[in-house]
């Protein structure tokens, strides 16, 4: 289960620093994309062509920063 309430999301730290990484590892997909910003995590999953979604909405609202979740959700999960 994801942390973040995002599929395939979790935290990572670097320098003090708080991220947001979106990783898939697979026998086809081998890919990591991370952002501070989880909107702009979204936008390049979704560029990237992989699923993006919410999987849990609690932990989802408490890891949506500035954000509304309906501007969060994707075609995978959850739908608001």
């Amino acid at each position: 289960m994801s942390e973040t309430g995002f599929y395939r999301v979790f935290k990572t730290y670097k320098n003090n620093n708080e991220y947001l990484k979106y990783k898939i590892n697979n026998k086809l997909i081998k890919k990591e994309i991370t952002r501070k910003d989880i909107y702009e995590l979204k936008q390049a999953v979704e560029e990237a062509g992989l699923l993006w979604g919410i999987i849990d909405i609690d932990k989802a609202k408490e890891n949506s920063q500035k954000y509304k979740l309906k501007a969060l959700q994707g075609k995978y999960g959850i739908q608001i």
